[in-house]
């Protein structure tokens, strides 16, 4: 009798500190969904809950904190991006006039005109003040561009039909506004206007009235050719999308040019001849990087983390991260990377892989800077609404990830001190119930551990 009440104590024990099995989350036909688990506690290294751990899945945006927690160590905690403003030509000023380009020497910076970053609202007023304080009033030349860095293409792999709105706008070698416009349609009229500037928009409209909103959105690749279709309601025929920018640069000369304009600068443009000067008129410096990474985590900025991405090592980003990761002890056979973002769907990454990357950032220097990135529950960003009045508001720190038929969660659990205390990720693809409800479900389970 003794021993079988030993035996049974043991399981209790056993069962308290690990669950392995199969469903660890029931949900509406959670049978053909494929759920994978990790929880790992910090501080013994003893896995709490495990499901299909090394199972390659989607994980969308929880792919940022991978990105992320390179970032952290392969640039600089003062990192800012830096773009420079030349004139270059003829610099003699003649009665104000001067045969010169303006050339911008960018460096892929997200953050330009952002409308995130409030003090990087200044890039067109700053150039255009430079140039009246060198008494110039007028400009022959063209806007050019110099680049600092071969530059990734990680759309390549994105889906046509996120191309077109504005999540789906990817970095580029000169990030503008966060590269993104608000298109507002008169589906009456079929008038239309634009939040920023964007040239060269050729756009159809594809829009019946009818008793229910629903707009779809499409362009091709590097094309002006926006197609809006759907339905409007007639009550209310106003539509609006937010939209990726077709054209950073274009957009850019746009602001620029009106702004020279506005301060009775005119700039015509034409080609000049090779000259040898070149005039420094206005260095840029972005956020520093720990800015960045929080404002892209908290708000799953695709384009804040593709640019991350690339300012690891340019076009071997992917390469020199997933190395990097090899070398600090973690198995990168069976995951893939295409993007910096998550919203390829040739992203797939193992829950063990992602639990080993944040344990490996819980035992770094950057422990308390990386962590400080993640959204918490119930308080801000993707997880304002998540375990909100719970006594895990506030304790879970954790990126989302969500796609068609996809719910990921990765991150930390935390202390009253926020220390971290575990690592938890959380993965569904494919499941077909309400996302609500399965949200409601990771939730209780998570109540049911911690």
């Amino acid at each position: 009798m003794m021993k079988r009440i030993i035996s049974i104590l043991t399981t209790i024990i056993l069962t308290a500190n690990f669950v392995q099995s199969q469903n660890l989350l029931k949900f509406k036909n959670y049978q053909s969904a494929t759920v994978g688990i990790y929880i790992q506690d910090l501080k013994t290294d003893k896995v709490i809950a495990s499901e299909n751990s090394r199972k390659a899945m989607s994980p969308a945006s929880v792919t940022k904190s991978i990105t992320v927690a390179g970032a952290m160590f392969h640039l600089k905690e003062d990192f800012r991006y830096k773009t420079n403003v030349y004139l270059i030509g003829d610099t003699t000023n003649i009665n104000g006039t001067i045969y010169c380009d303006i050339v911008v020497e960018t460096s892929s910076d997200p953050t330009l005109e952002s409308e995130h970053f409030n003090a990087n609202k200044k890039f067109v007023k700053s150039i255009v003040k430079s140039i009246i304080n060198k008494g110039i009033n007028h400009i022959n030349g063209e806007v050019k561009y110099i680049y600092t860095k071969d530059v990734a293409d990680y759309t390549s792999s994105w889906m046509l039909e996120d191309v077109a709105w504005d999540y789906g706008a990817g970095y580029r070698d000169f990030n503008y506004k966060d590269n993104k416009f608000v298109l507002t349609i008169n589906a009456d009229s079929s008038q239309y206007t634009t939040s920023t500037a964007v040239p060269d928009l050729n756009l159809s409209l594809g829009l019946i009235s009818a008793s229910k909103k629903s707009i779809s959105l499409c362009r091709p690749v590097n094309s002006n050719e926006l197609y809006v279709y759907g339905t409007y309601s007639a009550q209310m025929p106003e539509v609006k999308a937010s939209c990726s920018l077709p054209n950073t640069k274009h957009a850019f000369e746009c602001d620029l040019v009106n702004a020279l304009n506005s301060d009775s600068i005119t700039f015509t443009r034409q080609t000049n001849a090779n000259y040898p000067d070149t005039i420094l008129i206005y260095s840029h410096k972005s956020p520093k990087r720990n800015d960045i990474l929080r404002s892209l985590m908290v708000r799953s900025d695709n384009m804040f983390a593709d640019a991350t991405m690339q300012a690891i090592d340019g076009e071997n980003s992917i390469d020199s991260l997933m190395n990097f990761f090899s070398k600090k002890g973690i198995n990168c056979k069976c995951v893939n990377l295409a993007d910096g973002c998550g919203l390829s769907r040739l992203d797939l990454l193992t829950p063990k892989f992602i639990g080993d990357v944040y344990r490996m950032m819980y035992n770094s220097k950057h422990k308390n800077d990386y962590v400080a990135t993640f959204p918490r529950a119930g308080k801000d960003g993707t997880m304002k609404n998540f375990g909100k009045g719970t006594r895990l508001e506030g304790k879970l720190a954790l990126k989302t990830g969500s796609m068609s038929g996809i719910q990921c969660y990765g991150g930390y659990m935390l202390d009253d001190e926020g220390e971290p205390t575990h690592s938890v990720v959380i993965m569904i693809n494919n499941f077909f119930c309400e996302r609500f409800a399965l949200r409601k479900e990771i939730e209780n389970f998570l109540l049911g551990i911690f």
